[in-house]
């Protein structure tokens, strides 16, 4: 009896509509009374109830002249009228959304004006993509640092601001425990960048946790970190050279899913790739 209840209430039914109704399918005919007396309803409550149900199509109200006074009688209708009220919600139901999905639009302009959680700051030329490298990126405790390597050519924005963005990534991994994951594509640069940078730091491959695609089809030709619901975009690539921060996290959230998925098909770097490459000419030369 409780399921048919809750099944009765999910068509709309409230729980005194849902007794009155039941206790009417049990005769043939009921008078009101009876039905209050049966159900434990005050009679003018039931009133109310079978007007209700009345116009939801699940009873008929009957009124007959006696000897003496009126007499009001209820029969409920084929149950098979509940699945009747069902198709007639769905079709409403799907009337509503056609409805819903021309108002929607309007509704939502006006609802972003105000809300607005994204944030877009570009930077043009050289002196952009340095402002942009030069900014940290901060995070909640637990979020893991996603870059897209391009391993920007020094030659672009300058052997020292290259570097010192290097450093400043492993000194903020040290203090802050952050997960730093770095995709790159490999080819003959990446390998000389790597093997340069490992060079200076040992420490460089193992707290980046660097992983390679060595497949021509991938090209990064930008740095792109993933941060929280922030991306940083540096490019200084050929004649293309900008930074931009853009804090939004469905853009975060597209970004590090397509990366996540590169990061279970890509090989991690080790120290033996990097012994097998041979050493760093630019870096031997650098020292003398």
């Amino acid at each position: 009896m409780k399921h048919i209840f809750t099944v009765l209430s999910k068509l709309g039914l409230s729980e005194n509509e849902s007794k009155v109704y039941m206790e009417a399918i049990r005769h043939e005919k009921i008078a009101p009374y009876a039905v209050a007396k049966a159900v434990g309803i005050p009679r003018t409550t039931v009133y109310d109830i079978m007007l209700n149900l009345a116009l939801k199509g699940l009873i008929t109200v009957e009124q007959s002249q006696g000897l003496e006074k009126q007499q009001t009688w209820i029969q409920a209708k084929n149950p098979s009228t509940l699945r009747d009220m069902l198709f007639e919600q769905r079709k409403k139901l799907a009337r509503t959304e056609v409805d819903l999905v021309d108002i929607l639009p309007i509704l939502k302009g006006e609802y972003t004006q105000h809300v607005s959680n994204t944030d877009f700051q570009f930077y043009p030329g050289i002196e952009g993509a340095k402002q942009v490298m030069r900014q940290t990126i901060v995070g909640s405790k637990n979020d893991t640092l996603r870059v897209y390597e391009s391993l920007m050519p020094m030659d672009t924005l300058g052997k020292k601001l290259i570097n010192k963005d290097v450093d400043g990534g492993l000194k903020q991994k040290r203090t802050t425990n952050m997960g730093i994951k770095s995709l790159i594509v490999l080819n003959k640069w990446t390998r000389h960048v790597l093997s340069y940078q490992h060079q200076r730091n040992k420490d460089y491959i193992t707290l980046h946790n660097f992983r390679f695609i060595d497949n021509p089809i991938l090209a990064i030709h930008l740095d792109i970190s993933i941060l929280g619901d922030t991306v940083r975009g540096v490019c200084a690539q050929e004649n293309e050279a900008w930074g931009c921060i853009i804090k939004s996290p469905q853009l975060a959230n597209t970004l590090a899913s397509v990366f996540d998925i590169l990061w279970t098909t890509a090989t991690p770097v080790t120290e033996k790739d990097i012994a097998s490459w041979g050493e760093n000419e630019f870096f031997e030369a650098e020292n003398k």
